[in-house]
C-alpha cells in the first residue's frame, strides 16, 4: 500500500504541469526562435510540425548544401516590374519566397546582376549538375558549362514544375542584367533599370527561356528590354531565374 501511494505522489506533479515528450524535446516549437531554447530538430514521427518538417527535409534531399547531388533551377511563375525587383537583394528574396511557396526548401539566388553585385559572386559554383525542379532534367552538367556553353535544356519550368509560355511580346522573357558568365551587363548608354530598381526609360538585359539548345548565352542575355511600361509591344513585368545554392 505504501508503494502505491508513493507512486501516486511521484506522478501527480508531472500530470499537473502537463509535462510531455513534446515539452522537453521541442522547446519553443512554434514560439520565438530567438528565446535561446535548444533547437535540435523535430521528433521523428511527430505530426504536430508536419509543415516545417517537410520544408526541412526537402532542403536536404532535394539538393542544397555542399554534398548535394544536384542543384535545382526554375523561372518564376510570377512576373515583376523593375521597381518591384529591388536590385540583387530584392531579387534573391523574391526567389526564396517563390521556392517557399512551392515547398522546395533550400536557399536560392536570383540570376540577376547589378553594378555592385554580380551574380557570379553571390552563387555557389557547383561541380554537380543543374536540373529543373523535377530533379531529372539536366540544364547543365556543372557551373562551368552553365556559364560557358549552350544549355542542355532551357530553364523553362517554374517553381511548380509547369512549363512557362514564350512569345516575342514578353512572355518567357527574364530580367538578368547579366552575361552568361554571371557578370553585370554594362551599357554606357543605359543603366539597367537603375540597377533593376526603377521602371524608367532605360533598358536592361533579358534572357529568353526558349534559348536552351539553340543559342549559347541567349538564356541569360538575348536582348535589351524597356524598363518602363506603356509600350504596347513590350511588357515590363518579367520573370526571374532562380538557382539553388
Amino acid at each position: 500500500m505504501r508503494s502505491y501511494v508513493l507512486l501516486a505522489i511521484v506522478c501527480w506533479p508531472f500530470s499537473l504541469t502537463g509535462c510531455s515528450i513534446d515539452t522537453f524535446l521541442v522547446p519553443g516549437d512554434g514560439g520565438d526562435p530567438g528565446d535561446g531554447a535548444a533547437q535540435d530538430g523535430p521528433i521523428p514521427g511527430d505530426a504536430s510540425d508536419a509543415g516545417s518538417n517537410k520544408d526541412s527535409d526537402s532542403s536536404v534531399t532535394d539538393g542544397g548544401g555542399e554534398d548535394a547531388a544536384y542543384k535545382r533551377a526554375f523561372v518564376t511563375d510570377g512576373t515583376f516590374r523593375p521597381d518591384q525587383v529591388g536590385g540583387a537583394t530584392g531579387a534573391d528574396a523574391l526567389c526564396n519566397a517563390a521556392a517557399k511557396n512551392a515547398s522546395l526548401g533550400g536557399t536560392w539566388v536570383a540570376w540577376l546582376s547589378t553594378m555592385a553585385s554580380n551574380v557570379v559572386n553571390r552563387s555557389t559554383h557547383a561541380a554537380v549538375p543543374y536540373v529543373l525542379v523535377d530533379k531529372t532534367t539536366v540544364i547543365a552538367t556543372n557551373w562551368e558549362t552553365l556559364t560557358t556553353i549552350t544549355l542542355e535544356h532551357p530553364i523553362d519550368h517554374n517553381e511548380y514544375g509547369v512549363q512557362m509560355p514564350f512569345d516575342i511580346s514578353g512572355a518567357g522573357h527574364v530580367w538578368t542584367s547579366s552575361y552568361q558568365n554571371g557578370v553585370y551587363f554594362y551599357d554606357s548608354t543605359q543603366n539597367q533599370c537603375d540597377d533593376m530598381s526603377a521602371s524608367n526609360t532605360s533598358t536592361a538585359a533579358v534572357g529568353f527561356i526558349n534559348a536552351g539548345g539553340t543559342a549559347s548565352g541567349c538564356w541569360s542575355y538575348c536582348a535589351e528590354w524597356t524598363c518602363a511600361s506603356g509600350n504596347p509591344n513590350e511588357d515590363n513585368s518579367l520573370s526571374l531565374y532562380c538557382f539553388e545554392q
